[in-house]
C-alpha cells in the first residue's frame, strides 16, 4: 500500500511549538516525545485535500468517498447546523463518545496536556464488537488542533503503553497509520 508521508518533519514542528503545559497524569513511555505527533496532522490534511476521491454513497445528506491512493481511508462531507466551535466541543466531550458511536463501551483518560493551540491525550478505551469476534480494547493519543480559522482537526493514533496491559476478555487493538 502507499506510503503516506508528512511535509513537514517532527523536528520542524518541535521547533515551532510551546512546551507542554496543564498535564495531567503520566506522559505514556509510548509518546515520549507527543509533538513528533503532529507530523500526522499534515499527512491527512494533504490527502483530504487531494482530488483522488472515488464517491461510494449518499447517506443522510453526507457524500462518503473513498480514497483511490489508500482504499481504507474513507471521509464524509456533508453540513451540519452548528459551529465549529460547538461540533469541537461535542466531538471533545468524553461523556458523549456513547452517542457518538453505539460500538463504544468505556474510556479510562490517562494523560494530558495542552501544547500550543493543541491537546494531547492518552485514553484506555473498549469497543464492542460483533459477534464471533471478540471486543477490543485501544490505548489511543487523541491530537486535537483548533486553527486560527476557527476550525478544529483531530487525529487518533494508537500507541503501546506497557502501564496498560490489555484488558481480560479484550484484544488488544491497532490503529495503523502508513
Amino acid at each position: 500500500s502507499p506510503q503516506l508521508t508528512p511535509s513537514r518533519t517532527a523536528a520542524e514542528h518541535k521547533m515551532e511549538l510551546p512546551e507542554l503545559t496543564d498535564v495531567e497524569g503520566t506522559l505514556p513511555p509510548g509518546i515520549e516525545d507527543i509533538r513528533s505527533k503532529l507530523s500526522l496532522f499534515d499527512v491527512f490534511e494533504r490527502t483530504l485535500n487531494e482530488t483522488d476521491w472515488q464517491p461510494v454513497k449518499t447517506d443522510k445528506d453526507v457524500a462518503i468517498s473513498r480514497s483511490k491512493k489508500i482504499g481504507t481511508l474513507m471521509k464524509g462531507v456533508g453540513r451540519i447546523n452548528a459551529s465549529p466551535s460547538a461540533i469541537a466541543d461535542f466531538i471533545k466531550d468524553e461523556n458523549q463518545w456513547g452517542a457518538q458511536d453505539p460500538a463504544f463501551m468505556g474510556n479510562r483518560r490517562l494523560f494530558k496536556a495542552t501544547c500550543g493551540n493543541y491537546t494531547f491525550s492518552t485514553h484506555n478505551v473498549q469497543y464492542r464488537s460483533p459477534s464471533p469476534a471478540t471486543n477490543r480494547d485501544f490505548v489511543i493519543v487523541l491530537i486535537n488542533a483548533h486553527l486560527p480559522d476557527g476550525s478544529f482537526q483531530r487525529v487518533i493514533a494508537a500507541i503501546e503503553d506497557p502501564a496498560v496491559p490489555p484488558v481480560s476478555g479484550f484484544v488488544r487493538g491497532e490503529i495503523k497509520i502508513e
